[in-house]
């Protein structure tokens, strides 16, 4: 018998192999291209996070200069005392985005996470209200002097 004859007789075996072999290769190529497009949709999203965050946080240190001039200000001119009316007229917003946020940031990296939860957040906003309330009323510190750590 010859060789024609032999791969004759296995052309239904032959076709059905390299059939399924070429949709092997199609399906890992398109894990492959879904692996890529979704690492690309998530460091998008780690960037939208970390700008987000960023700009919360540049907002809250913002405020809290503001707060800090108003501050230095009245204590300058000797004129004025603090009281209830200064703080209720100079409050630090709460920090929205930050919570809306919070759980998407395990995407982040740890350097970036330590960054944000010790210089900034409702942390950093908490600190600054505190120390208000403390010049206010001028009782013990609630935190150290060290704000930002």
């Amino acid at each position: 018998m010859s060789v024609y004859a032999e791969l004759k007789q296995w052309q239904t075996a032959i076709g059905s192999l390299l059939g399924f072999l070429a949709l092997m290769v199609a399906a890992l190529w398109n894990f492959h291209l879904n692996r890529r497009r979704d690492a690309a949709l998530r460091a998008e999203e780690t960037n939208s996070i970390a700008a987000a965050l960023y700009g919360e946080i540049v907002l809250l240190r913002k405020q809290v200069a503001h707060v800090a001039r108003a501050v230095a200000a009245i204590e300058a001119s000797h004129d004025r005392k603090l009281d209830k009316h200064f703080l209720e007229a100079h409050t630090l917003s709460e920090p929205v985005l930050y919570k809306a946020l919070a759980p998407k940031i395990g995407l982040l990296s740890s350097d970036l996470v330590i960054a944000i939860t010790e210089r900034g957040g409702p942390g950093f906003r908490d600190r600054m209200a505190a120390w208000l309330r403390w010049i206010l009323v001028s009782i013990t510190p609630p935190i150290s002097p060290a704000l930002g750590r």
